[in-house]
């Protein structure tokens, strides 16, 4: 520790210079690169993200259950949807399981991508959790509220707003990355978090109190797979294996509940009876129930995506036209194994 002593001024300044630039975006880029897998067998896998959500573990079941090798899927868990969101606009993986409107800022940055599966429907699982001197969304104003501003949670607390007769305005926002909202809640930073499961659940253990939640707004928060296009073109035999795999995992939770619960709460800190309750608010549609989302012309789903681009153009979370053509790729789903 001595030798820091004896540093020049010169040396000081260039030691502080490197910690900034550390800790301003590279500390994010360090962790992308951390969380890609690099193992030879490895290189040409179709790499998917996710972040921690209940809806997106069936993925992990498969993936433990053998239903991925490791040649052809291989799964990049990040801590938050950003991260995931940036690694698939750097190039660093091939897809994602997103939100749709997560899907929708993808699409307006002209990433390539398209919707290989349906997951879920949120009816529950995301929430706005508050301290519990604030019962609703009107006693908050002027308060701090926490979101994950480039993820899922502008648009979810644009919609509460809206029910609510509220504008955000009223509210001083918090940017900040959904592993944050722990911390930042029990450190008295923010007064309020727009959140989901696990840090639902954490959040809840730490006192805070549900005044908004998806089942409100039902339908409207929805997961889906999404590929970039080159790999699908380049690569459809894995692609086809991921939303095969999909449906195993989800197989699994439904045939075998008990041990997949006890699988899941493990790898998301929750206990069991957490982990159960945190399923009864998302659905999960079947392989046939996705590709009747999926078909028609134009599909239920891209009719329910017309309508969130306007819905998000509307109140400014686009800055600029979508091009929604050739968004639903439907072939993985009907080539049922």
């Amino acid at each position: 520790m001595r030798s820091f002593l004896i540093l020049t001024a010169l040396g000081v300044g260039f030691l502080l210079l490197a910690v900034d630039l550390l800790f301003i975006g590279g500390m994010e880029r360090l962790v992308e690169a951390s969380l890609s897998p690099q193992r030879p067998e490895q290189r040409n896998a179709l790499l998917i993200g996710a972040n921690p959500w209940p809806g997106y573990e069936p993925l992990f079941l498969a993936r433990d259950q053998g239903h991925f090798k490791p040649d052809q899927v291989s799964l990049v868990e990040y801590p938050s949807a950003t991260l995931v969101i940036k690694a698939l606009r750097n190039g660093a993986i091939n897809g994602a399981a997103l939100t749709l409107d997560e899907v929708m800022q993808l699409r307006e940055t002209a990433v390539p991508i398209q919707l290989v599966a349906l997951l879920d429907y949120s009816n529950g699982g995301d929430a706005i959790l508050a301290r519990p001197q604030y019962p609703d969304l009107s006693s908050l104003k002027g308060r701090n509220i926490g979101f994950e501003n480039s993820a899922l949670g502008g648009f979810f607390f644009s919609r509460a707003l809206d029910l609510m007769g509220l504008k955000q305005e009223d509210f001083r926002m918090v940017p900040m990355q959904v592993d944050e909202h722990a911390q930042a809640y029990s450190e008295a930073k923010v007064d309020a978090v727009v959140t989901f499961d696990p840090h639902r659940t954490h959040l809840i253990q730490l006192g805070a109190k549900e005044i908004f939640n998806s089942s409100q707004i039902p339908g409207e928060i929805v997961d889906v797979l999404a590929v970039r296009q080159s790999f699908i073109k380049e690569h459809p035999e894995q692609v086809q294996a991921l939303v095969d795999g999909w449906f195993e995992g989800l197989r699994y939770l439904r045939e075998q509940r008990e041990p997949a619960m006890a699988a899941i709460a493990q790898r998301l800190s929750l206990s069991k009876p957490a982990t159960e309750a945190a399923y009864r608010g998302i659905e999960f549609p079947s392989r046939s129930e996705s590709l009747s989302a999926f078909s028609g012309q134009p599909s239920e789903f891209e009719s329910r995506a017309q309508r969130l681009f306007d819905y998000m153009r509307h109140h400014n979370l686009l800055s600029r036209p979508v091009d929604l053509s050739g968004l639903v790729e439907t072939r993985f789903i009907k080539n049922a194994p």
